[in-house]
């Protein structure tokens, strides 16, 4: 009787799972800002009141033609953390006490992988506010492995710039519209207390005046959808 290897496509399965679980490539870029406000929270817990998420914490989309990069001034990430959490597919860094203390929202638990639903190579520069580690890490989709070493490490000297800037190649067939980021982003960071900015252009950090006229105007909209269809009926 022969005996072969379980064969997997990996770069296949993971652009599978990536599109499973968010719905389109714009659900991407929430997550990764997501991750990103996560890391400014877990900052800001750490630095026990020296350093605030609203006064300090920044969030940088810029998006190119074939390029998103996105940046936060967050806690950053150990090479522990990158390995184990990042980098590990199923794995969680949520899960610590100073992750839970500050608040933050559990991921679907894909890591970094997730990024792949989009892209064909991610770059990651990283410095950790825990051990001051500074940390850069690439991977090409194509080149995904778990058989193989595939993911580089290099270690290089801290800058006490903190923070982790994600940089994504995007696939050939990819298209991520600025105008269409914008609005789909905008639904889901406009009432966060941190500056999030696209391409800069600040997208969050709406006034309780502003937040309570968006919810008004939504409010109306809504009755006369309600009246048009009573109205017809």
């Amino acid at each position: 009787m022969e005996q072969i290897k379980f064969q997997v496509e990996f770069d296949r399965v993971i652009d599978i799972l990536a599109k499973e679980i968010y719905d389109s490539s714009y659900a991407l870029l929430r997550e990764n800002i997501q991750n990103a406000y996560d890391a400014i929270l877990m900052r800001s817990q750490y630095s026990e009141g020296s350093w605030s998420v609203t006064n300090d914490g920044v969030i940088d989309v810029q998006i190119l033609p074939d390029t998103i990069i996105i940046t936060d001034n967050g806690i950053g990430m150990s090479e522990s953390v990158l390995k184990n959490n990042f980098w590990k597919a199923g794995s969680s860094g949520k899960k610590t006490k100073l992750a839970m203390e500050s608040g933050v929202v559990g991921t679907f638990g894909i890591g970094g992988m997730a990024n792949f639903g989009v892209s064909k190579k991610l770059v990651i520069e990283t410095e950790s506010v825990e051990t001051n580690e500074r940390i850069i890490s690439d991977v090409e989709k194509s080149k995904l492995s778990v058989t193989e070493d595939c993911i580089n490490i290099l270690k290089v000297s801290p800058t006490k710039d903190y923070g982790t800037k994600i940089i994504i190649s995007l696939d050939d067939n990819v298209d991520i519209n600025l105008e269409h980021a914008k609005q789909y982003l905008s639904s889901y960071v406009k009432y966060l207390p941190v500056t999030v900015k696209i391409n800069d252009e600040v997208i969050s950090l709406l006034s309780i005046t502003e937040q309570f006229e968006d919810i008004t105007a939504s409010l109306q909209k809504s009755w006369k959808q309600y009246q048009v269809k009573e109205y017809k009926a």
